[in-house]
């Protein structure tokens, strides 16, 4: 994904801190305005993300302070050996409260035998579904892949006796009931549910594009996704030992970017409509056997983005940054 879109000034002029088009054609950049260009495509929210995990919330890393100010002569009854304890306490102490809050809030994690699952990936062949399946594929797990698209040659060498795929319209609600069925008869009663379609990124602005174009964003992102839920779902509330269903949604449903007006609204549907349904597993006690998840996932090279210059989401927002 590309970088954010900061709030104009109206004035049309740059604002201090924009960086300007990171194309190679512009002559009138300078060295620094292309050193700053070239920091944003090299350095993302996740490289920060993961230096900070491995760094001062990394609880095997931050007993070095305390440790060190013993060493040092540093009173243990000093504030800033006190507090370096503390943090480190917190520190031991949060994975476990993490998973208590869960469980007091979904129940018990719901356990994953791979001989028994049978994994329904709704675009299956491209992009992350296909990375997916290929893991679960070379664990034998009994895997469903359906799409609307040809599956590559290279996927279909490697299903195995335990994975099969299904040409499938997932905006046709009878399509997929149709391929459910095939699906419990191949393999088995389906017990999870990776939501993985989602149509190529094409940017425009809202005032440019057609209502055609906008309605096909919506039936590719949002309406498959409300066609798996309605069909897979009844199926792992009958399994006796329930089901999970994962939704790949994006960052983009929250972190928009200008000329993904559509785009963006089905993400961000996608993710209110996970929530509005766990909360109506809630209602009906059937979260102690349903359980959910979200990803909202960056840039990730695939075909969605194909033709568009790869990116990352950066922490600092620029107006006039390109793809």
């Amino acid at each position: 994904m590309g970088p954010i879109e900061s709030d104009h000034t109206g004035s049309g002029e740059p604002r201090s801190g924009d960086i300007r088009s990171c194309d190679n054609g512009d002559a009138s950049l300078t060295q620094h305005t292309k050193q700053r260009c070239s920091l944003t495509k090299s350095i993302n929210i996740d490289s920060i993300v993961v230096i900070l995990q491995k760094t001062i919330f990394n609880p095997s890393v931050m007993w070095l302070p305390p440790a060190c100010m013993l060493a040092g002569n540093i009173s243990s009854k000093s504030l800033i050996f006190i507090l370096a304890v503390f943090y480190y306490g917190v520190l031991l102490i949060m994975p476990y409260l993490y998973r208590f809050n869960n469980t007091i809030a979904y129940g018990p994690p719901r356990s994953f035998d791979p001989a028994q699952e049978v994994v329904v990936i709704a675009g299956g062949a491209s992009g992350i579904g296909s990375a997916i399946a290929r893991k679960y594929i070379s664990r034998g797990v009994k895997v469903a892949l359906l799409d609307i698209q040809d599956f590559p040659p290279d996927l279909t060498s490697i299903l195995g006796k335990n994975a099969r795929v299904y040409r499938c319209d997932a905006t046709d609600l009878s399509q997929i009931e149709k391929t459910a069925k095939e699906i419990e008869h191949d393999l088995g009663s389906p017990t999870v549910l990776i939501n993985s379609i989602a149509t190529a990124i094409n940017p425009h602005q809202l005032l440019e594009s057609t209502p055609q174009a906008i309605r096909k964003t919506i039936d590719a992102n949002l309406m498959t996704y409300f066609n798996a839920l309605k069909i897979f779902l009844p199926y792992m509330i009958s399994n006796p030992d329930g089901g999970h269903i994962i939704t790949m949604s994006s960052v983009i449903g929250w972190l928009t970017a200008a000329g993904l007006t559509d785009y963006s609204a089905t993400k961000a549907g996608m993710t209110a409509a996970h929530k509005a349904l766990l909360a109506e597993l809630h209602s009906s006690g059937a979260i102690e056997k349903i359980k959910m998840s979200v990803d909202s996932l960056s840039g990730v090279r695939s075909l969605l983005l194909m033709g568009e210059e790869e990116g990352d989401i950066w922490i600092l927002s620029c107006r006039n940054c390109k793809w």
